[in-house]
């Protein structure tokens, strides 16, 4: 009897590399594991390790990486087919939010995309985590006795039923009842080259304030341009259809040069940039399929591209999100738009909307020490 074990622990994937003989003769089962090698993927950094059973030693074989050297962290299943020298392993490219399949070279830790049968997305499995995999020998059919091998993987459904909605003066409009979910993905602005400037925010739904991140009056105690980002936070209530939902963003700028910013009477309002109403130059919203713009971070913060690099197809350059989502970018530090400074990064927000709260509450909740609602 032969058999394929695969196991998963403590974030690293590990995959048998030859086969194990299934027998009461304990000799020639030692005999099995000396020639016996055992592959570790790290699901973090990506590194690649190999057990040798002969040796008792296990060695680095680097990085999973693609064509371009880049390290493919996330790797959660991976299985070996008996007699091929590639392992099947499956990774969840941020940059797309899909799955793809890789033939994994074991040796070198070359990993390269297998196209899979997603009509859409025709070189990704789709959306939702694979978290387990298992190669196995199934039969042919017409032919007796004969098998082919096949990998049987594990994947979470991570499909939501699509809502209509509309953006009307920068505010995202449903016309249906629905829940919401805010990601601050990141905020980057500075006073010249002096010091980094708080930014706060809050979003206005049907006229009433939410600020989940802390009160929105507050620099320091609610400031996202620090350490922590992405933060989430899935409002508790359903809203009803035809209540818009608006991202608002304030920058704080100190009193004076002498103070050290660690309270917030240091800090005085800057630049507020209010889209609810009437709409505002200083916020670009980007839904699915649209271009990303190519505007420089200034003093040599990151772009807009590094914000978003997550939700960005590498191909085709375009924005690419869930049907229910819609990425927010803010200006807070000018209103000239010639000016180098514009570069639309100071607050990066991802609206996701669905159906029911149950949806959107996986592995989200409250940060930054706020209330839900506030006056």
């Amino acid at each position: 009897m032969q058999k394929i074990k695969i196991a998963t622990t403590l974030g690293v994937c590990f995959c048998a590399a030859a086969l194990v003989l299934a027998s009461d003769d304990g000799e020639q089962v030692e005999r099995a594991l000396d020639g016996m090698v055992m592959y570790g993927i790290n699901r973090d950094d990506g590194t690649l390790k190999r057990y040798d059973f002969a040796s008792g030693q296990p060695t680095s074989n680097g990085e999973v990486h693609n064509a371009q050297g880049m390290a493919l962290t996330g790797i959660g299943a991976a299985a070996h087919i008996p007699g091929f020298q590639n392992i099947i392993a499956f990774w969840t490219d941020p940059s797309a939010g899909r799955t793809r399949m890789l033939y994994l070279n074991p040796e070198t830790g070359y990993a390269a995309t297998i196209n899979s049968v997603d009509n859409d997305n025709p070189d990704t499995l789709g959306a939702g985590r694979i978290t387990g995999a298992v190669a196995a020998s199934v039969p042919v059919e017409g032919q007796q006795g004969q098998g082919e091998w096949a990998v049987f993987a594990v994947q979470s459904s991570q499909r939501t039923a699509e809502i209509d909605f509309e953006i009307d003066d920068d505010s995202i409009v449903a016309s249906e009842p629905v829940a919401a979910k805010v990601t601050v993905l990141g905020a980057a602005i500075s006073n010249g080259s002096a010091y980094d400037m708080p930014v706060t925010v809050k979003f206005n739904i049907n006229g009433g304030d939410y600020t989940p991140f802390g009160p929105f009056g507050k620099a320091v105690n609610s400031n996202v341009n620090e350490d922590g980002n992405p933060r989430s936070h899935v409002f508790a209530n359903v809203f009803e259809a035809g209540m818009p939902i608006a991202v608002i963003g304030r920058s704080w700028i100190k009193k004076s040069n002498s103070y050290n910013g660690s309270r917030n009477s240091h800090w005085k309002k800057y630049m507020t940039v209010n889209g609810s109403s009437e709409g505002s130059s200083n916020v670009i919203v980007l839904r699915d399929g649209d271009d990303v713009p190519g505007i420089a971070g200034y003093l040599g913060q990151g772009s807009i591209v590094e914000f978003v690099e997550d939700y960005i197809d590498t191909e085709t350059g375009k924005v690419t999100l869930d049907v229910n989502q819609v990425i927010v970018l803010f200006e807070l530090g000018t209103s000239n738009f010639n000016s180098p400074a514009a570069d639309f990064q100071d607050l990066v927000v991802l609206v996701t909307l669905a159906k029911t709260v149950e949806e959107l509450q996986e592995g989200s909740g409250t940060e930054g020490g706020g209330s839900e609602t506030a006056g």
